[in-house]
C-alpha cells in the first residue's frame, strides 16, 4: 500500500482543540482587559469631576459667592447652578422653545464625555453609570455626586467595590 502525504485524523482534531484552547484563554484575557479599561474611564472621570468642582469652588470663592444656598456662575457666557460654591446636582437646561442652555449642570463638567454617561438624579444628588454598561450589574459602577448643604461640601463617591464587567 503507497503512503500518501497528509495529516491523520487524530493530528487534525489535537490541532483543532489546541486552537480551541488558545482562543479559550486569549478571549479570558481580552474581556479581562476590556474590563480594566472600563473601570479606568470610570476613575478617570471620577478624578475630573474631582478636579473640576474644586476648581468651580474657588471660582465661587473669589467671586465671593461661596455661601450662598443658591447662586449661579458664568462660565463661557453660561450660567452654572451652584449649592455654597459647588455645582448643584442637576443636569443642564434647555429652553424648550429655542433649544438654547439656559443653565449648566453637572454634565456640563465631563465636557464632551457627557453622552457617554447615563445620569440618574435623587434628592440632592446625581449618580453617573456608563452607558454601554450591562444594566445588571446595579451600582457596582456608578459615581454618585453629592450637592453641597449649608452642613457639609460636595462630594464625590465611586462604587466600591468598583466593578465595571
Amino acid at each position: 500500500m503507497r503512503q500518501v502525504p497528509g495529516f491523520t485524523l487524530i493530528e487534525l482534531i489535537m490541532v483543532i482543540v489546541i486552537l480551541g484552547i488558545l482562543s479559550v484563554s486569549a478571549s479570558f484575557y481580552v474581556s479581562h482587559s476590556v474590563d480594566g479599561a472600563r473601570e479606568a474611564v470610570v476613575k478617570e472621570t471620577y478624578q475630573q469631576l474631582l478636579k473640576n468642582t474644586e476648581m468651580i469652588y474657588s471660582l465661587a470663592m473669589s467671586q465671593g459667592i461661596s455661601q450662598r444656598h443658591e447662586s449661579k456662575l458664568i462660565l463661557n457666557g453660561e450660567p452654572l447652578a451652584l449649592n455654597y460654591g459647588y455645582p448643584s446636582a442637576t443636569l443642564s437646561k434647555r429652553d424648550s422653545a429655542t433649544g438654547l442652555i439656559t443653565q449648566r449642570g453637572v454634565d456640563y463638567l465631563l465636557g464632551a464625555a457627557a453622552p457617554d454617561w447615563r445620569f440618574v438624579s435623587y434628592q440632592g444628588s446625581l449618580t453617573l453609570t456608563p452607558r454601554k454598561l450591562s444594566k445588571n450589574l446595579g451600582n457596582s459602577c456608578t459615581i454618585t455626586y453629592i450637592a453641597a448643604t449649608s452642613e457639609r461640601q460636595a462630594s464625590l463617591k465611586l462604587s466600591e467595590p468598583l466593578k465595571c464587567s
